[in-house]
């Protein structure tokens, strides 16, 4: 079961959700041209259950001077405005918690970045 103070380490990914896009083209668009962006480099992105809105997983850095809350609450706040600014769109705030679940769909055509090369 997830709470914060049970958690044992992050991730070290926050999960950006962007829901109610007009149609699903327009989520798959979505969905490849934030996986293409240089500056949230997403390891994920996939089209949500309800094939109109979009998932990124992106990945942010720990801190040996911060504690792991305010590492995450600066790379997800940052994301958020990055996104907006960027792409005029908005997350869903209500995905805001460290120990936040992320249930998988099946998205045949999901982005996925291998970290290998």
């Amino acid at each position: 079961y997830r709470k914060e103070d049970r958690l044992l380490f992050p991730s070290g990914e926050l999960v950006i959700d962007i829901d109610h896009l007009a149609s699903p083209k327009e989520a798959c668009t979505w969905r490849d041209t934030l996986f293409a962006d240089e500056r949230l480099r997403p390891d994920l992105a996939f089209i949500s259950p309800s094939n109109t809105g979009v998932k990124l997983f992106v990945p942010y850095r720990l801190s040996v001077t911060a504690t792991i809350e305010w590492a995450f609450d600066e790379a997800r706040r940052s994301a958020w405005e990055y996104l907006e600014w960027r792409y005029g769109l908005k997350a869903d705030t209500s995905n805001a918690d460290l120990s936040r679940a992320c249930f998988l769909c099946h998205d045949s055509s999901a982005r996925l970045r291998n970290r290998g090369n």
